[in-house]
């Protein structure tokens, strides 16, 4: 699994298997997420979804999930370029990668139309959630796939 920190600014990935040691880095990961700038959702999602190619597995469901407590601010991509984006990976390609998105926090924070106009076109769904639901989450998405 690769986590993606973004905010303004996209960061490499941190890679974590599924060990319990990788578990625990993945907690630690999430735990160490700080609040820094803007939320460049699109830009996230396509960089994302661009990693992924790379590093497709052709043995395995390839998706992302994408958390966010925030609206799209300071993407070089909008909306659109991004929906037409993933509808290149989306559902009917050879190479699917499916989306998986989730708004924390409180309505008005995020854009739920939003999350599932990124959801859709890749077979993905969005869902809203609260931290207290991300173990939750990750456990749900092993148990699909």
């Amino acid at each position: 699994m690769a986590l993606i920190d973004f905010d303004t600014t996209v960061r490499p990935p941190i890679l974590i298997d599924g060990t319990p040691q990788g578990r625990d880095l993945g907690f630690q990961f999430i735990n160490n997420l700080q609040v820094e700038g803007g939320t460049s959702l699109y830009d996230a999602s396509l960089y994302a979804r661009n990693w992924l190619q790379k590093n497709l597995r052709p043995d395995a469901i390839n998706a992302v999930l994408v958390l966010t407590d925030g609206e799209d601010s300071g993407s070089k991509a909008n909306l659109d370029q991004l929906k037409l984006e993933l509808e290149k990976s989306g559902y009917e390609s050879d190479q699917r990668i499916s989306f998986f998105t989730i708004g924390y926090g409180s309505d008005g924070e995020f854009d739920a139309g939003v999350l599932e106009q990124i959801a859709q076109p890749t077979g993905g769904y969005y869902a809203k959630g609260d931290p207290e639901t991300i173990a939750r989450v990750m456990e749900n998405l092993q148990l699909e796939f």
